[in-house]
């Protein structure tokens, strides 16, 4: 029995370019920063599913990520917030 060989020439598979590919996850990470949701990001940009996860993961968008930031952030700004007021009493003291 003969092994069936394709005979057709096969065309390679389209790449971006390098430019354009990090113009693009620079627009994803910043959208993904201001809360946009990655499937909404993939339909816009036109990104391939799993090229935007395997970014997501690198770059710590993925939705986890972000809400454990803004958790960070905002207990940051708890402690900067106490800060300014234990100095506001010292203040008020000396006065």
């Amino acid at each position: 029995m003969k092994e069936h060989r394709d005979t057709r020439l096969k065309m390679p598979r389209f790449r971006r370019p390098k430019a354009e590919l990090e113009a693009l996850r620079l627009l994803a990470r910043q959208a993904a920063l201001r809360g946009e949701s990655l499937a909404s990001i993939r339909a816009r940009l036109q990104i391939p599913e799993p090229t935007l996860t395997v970014w997501a993961r690198q770059d710590g968008y993925r939705q986890t990520d972000l809400k454990a930031r803004a958790e960070a952030e905002a207990d940051a700004q708890r402690q900067a917030d106490a800060a300014r007021g234990e100095g506001a009493d010292g203040i008020e003291a000396i006065r």
